[in-house]
């Protein structure tokens, strides 16, 4: 039997975790999430059935504890986490970490991209899957995908459609960027 491909995540969007939850070569060891997110429960509860250990952090130094109780992970997923990951806790996995972006790097970095392409009234918006790095959305792009964006849609209406192409770009994507498991 293949040794599963040990996976933290670090987000709030069902999607994305159902994502990483359905892919058999998987084994998500851990959810992060913010303290005092919004999460209306579904993750929780999905964590808790599929007994994947939940943490709830507010700071790096949070996060490096969580890190030290999960053990060795492969790597981590991040998506719509507001907590900058330092250079001590990108090292926590062992092939980094890659980020779930809600706008078209590097045209659009920051924590409101989706407000900022209506702001300036670009024709496209999308998702970019990239390696997190220390320097806060520099990482390299390993895919994007794009999106007219309507200017009659509300922020909220954008951020629905960007998480399903999220999730569709790490389905697309994440065999492509993590090694086999056998070669764990």
């Amino acid at each position: 039997m293949l040794k599963k491909y040990q996976v933290v995540y670090l987000g709030n969007l069902e999607k994305v975790f159902l994502e990483l939850l359905s892919d058999p070569a998987i084994e998500l060891k851990a959810y992060l999430m913010e303290e005092g997110d919004g999460d209306d429960g579904v993750l929780m509860t999905l964590a808790e059935k599929k007994q994947i250990p939940l943490y709830r952090v507010s700071s790096n130094q949070d996060i490096r504890q969580a890190f030290l109780e999960i053990g060795d992970v492969n790597l981590g997923v991040i998506a719509n986490f507001g907590i900058i990951l330092d250079a001590q806790n990108l090292a926590a996995a062992k092939h980094g970490f890659v980020n779930l972006h809600f706008g078209l790097l590097p045209e659009r970095p920051g924590r409101h991209p989706i407000v900022d392409a209506m702001q300036n009234k670009d024709a496209f918006t999308g998702a970019t899957l990239h390696w997190a790095t220390a320097q806060v959305d520099e990482g390299a792009v390993i895919a994007q995908k794009r999106v007219a964006l309507n200017p009659s849609k509300v922020p909220d209406q954008i951020f629905e459609r960007l998480e399903d192409l999220a999730a569709a770009l790490l389905k697309e994507n994440l065999h492509k960027i993590i090694p086999t498991p056998s070669g764990n």
